[in-house]
């Protein structure tokens, strides 16, 4: 069976992550369990670079080190122990939906102490209300779930170890351009994403992208896909229409290098982050639309 186009997705962001993990900083799986998690699970498990399962009791002792009261007490002496954050891992979070605001505080610290780490929240969280805290999320560029995905449409096929390898070494290479920049700000704007970590997380996935596809340089496809990975599970709001307004005036010769930064993200790019957007948020903004509809005519 032809794989799953939103399996692809998935697979995406964990070639992604095996990439450039310190500048992604992680993923967001949002999935209950069930064979096609387990499948995506297993090529998590292949990713190169030592791994850690944690779960949300997790200690700060366990996190950051110190006394080790049981050690101690059969030494008869201070035993120190060492955490977590001392070994450099991918640290994989279960049940991340049910981390408490300190669990995940101190997550965040380390995320931005330390570029050694990085994190993947395991979310079997059932509606929205039910979710890994946003102080975690919105730290990681991915965001990947598994829902409507048959087990026969998820094969676990991933980039070989030595082709991940080469675009690591590759990605140190790859440029952008202001304007690339410019889009991915302007195009988090129209989804009424404010985060300023969103378009700098979607320019590192559009390098990451460059890199897999050996380019020098990141190219429209790049930004296209990095935003599908980075933007919809982010946005807030649908595009607004923009206003058909004509200049008074032609602008100034000296003007026309301002004119080539984009106000207004390209139609191709608000397009594709339209077309995966959560069903949540359509069924919200419908919601709130039929609301501001029955206010206006007094109903």
């Amino acid at each position: 069976m032809t794989p799953s186009p939103a399996w692809g997705r998935a697979l995406r962001a964990l070639t992604l992550l095996a990439i450039d993990p310190e500048r992604l900083r992680g993923l967001t799986l949002r999935a209950r369990a069930g064979p096609v998690r387990q499948a995506f699970e297993m090529a998590l498990a292949r990713l190169p670079g030592p791994a850690r399962r944690i779960h949300p009791d997790l200690t700060d002792t366990q996190l950051f080190g110190g006394a080790d009261i049981a050690a101690t007490l059969t030494a008869g002496r201070l035993i120190q122990s060492a955490g977590l954050a001392q070994s450099p891992s991918r640290l994989i979070l279960t049940m991340a939906e049910r981390t408490l605001p300190s669990l995940a505080a101190r997550l965040a610290q380390l995320l931005d102490q330390s570029g050694a780490h990085a994190l993947v929240l395991l979310d079997e969280g059932i509606d929205g209300e039910e979710a890994a805290p946003a102080t975690l999320t919105e730290r990681l560029a991915l965001h990947v779930t598994l829902d409507d995905i048959r087990h026969d449409a998820a094969p676990a096929l991933m980039p070989a170890p030595a082709d991940l390898r080469e675009a690591r070494d590759r990605l140190a290479g790859v440029t952008h351009s202001p304007e690339d920049i410019a889009r991915l700000t302007a195009l988090a704007a129209s989804f009424g994403i404010d985060s300023l970590r969103a378009p700098l997380l979607a320019l590192w996935a559009a390098r990451a992208l460059a890199a897999l596809a050996d380019r020098g340089t990141v190219t429209q496809d790049d930004l296209r896909e990095a935003a599908e990975l980075v933007y919809p599970s982010r946005a807030t709001q649908l595009p607004q229409e923009p206003e058909d307004e004509r200049p008074d005036e032609t602008p100034d010769p000296e003007d026309q290098s301002s004119a080539e930064t984009p106000d207004i993200p390209d139609e191709v790019l608000l397009e594709a982050v339209a077309a995966l957007l959560p069903p949540a948020l359509l069924d919200s903004l419908a919601s709130r639309s039929g609301q501001r509809r029955a206010a206006g005519s007094g109903a």
